[in-house]
């Protein structure tokens, strides 16, 4: 396969659990993304409307998503 071709890799998600913080909860993620040799960035937080705005969701992304990136070793 070269570097341009489309790879599709089916990952299992991790166990569900119960956090007691979202600190807690992205700690857990990072240990189970490192454990099977990946790891995540987060790109969207989401928050609720009003004045007292509390966060209801964060997105992550792969950092293998997307398109290959360019670096000169692969070049």
């Amino acid at each position: 396969m070269s570097n341009t071709d489309s790879q599709l890799v089916v990952i299992p998600p991790p166990q569900k659990a119960v956090y007691d913080s979202h600190d807690a909860a992205e700690a857990a993620l990072h240990q189970w993304t490192r454990d099977h040799g990946f790891n995540l960035s987060r790109r969207r937080v989401r928050y609720t409307d009003g004045p007292d705005r509390q966060v209801w969701a964060r997105n992550y992304e792969c950092d293998r998503a997307g398109a290959p990136k360019k670096h000169p070793a692969f070049n």
